[in-house]
């Protein structure tokens, strides 16, 4: 069923991610969400014996993920990029600010009027553009574009993770914590049963 809207966004904080284990703080809901863009970029190597490509190897190299957002909360701009909070208020931007892995959730909505949910595991977010321009007579609505880069998790090598509505996820379930599922696993005698 294809996709027909936009509806949420959460963000978790990485705690932890080692090969002994990965662990998100909980997920923090970013209002406003328009518009989500995951682009994997993969990198094949080909390799020629005898005059013919004998063996061609596919490798994910990092994920380009842009994200319209009608505007963040001090907040939560603080906690995407690394900025500081000042006494004063508002946000103090400095040079060796350092942005947090997150996990990235959202939620999509499907044709059917069922739900679609992702989960990108492990990314960060840096600083991009922002534009600013007069009224000229009407409104010119500006989105904050988010920018960042997600790589696989270095404890398992996830870097996305899928579900819908109709497999019984619900957003009480899946915006709680991010999930890493169990991989489902046929055993040999079920297998050559189900043949």
């Amino acid at each position: 069923m294809p996709v027909v809207g936009l509806e949420k966004l959460y963000a978790a904080k990485i705690i932890k991610d080692d090969n002994t284990g990965v662990t998100f703080d909980t997920p923090i809901y970013l209002e406003g969400i328009k518009e989500l863009s995951i682009k994997p970029k993969i990198t094949t190597d080909d390799f020629y014996a005898e005059n013919k490509l004998w063996l061609s190897e596919s490798t994910l190299a990092n994920v380009d993920v842009e994200a319209d957002i009608t505007d963040l909360n001090t907040a939560n701009e603080v906690f995407l990029l690394g900025h500081k909070l000042a006494i004063e208020g508002g946000i103090i931007y400095s040079d060796d600010d350092k942005a947090p892995d997150v996990a990235l959730l959202y939620k999509a909505n499907k044709g059917n009027g069922k739900a679609r949910y992702g989960i990108l595991y492990k990314g960060t977010f840096s600083i991009s553009d922002e534009q600013y321009k007069g009224k000229e007579g009407k409104s010119n609505f500006r989105a904050k574009k988010l920018k960042a880069t997600f790589a696989p998790l270095h404890f398992n090598g996830r870097w996305k993770y899928k579900v819908d509505e109709e497999e019984g996820m619900t957003d009480e379930k899946f915006f709680k914590e991010v999930i890493i599922p169990t991989e489902k696993v046929e055993t040999t005698e079920k297998a050559i049963l189900d043949k």
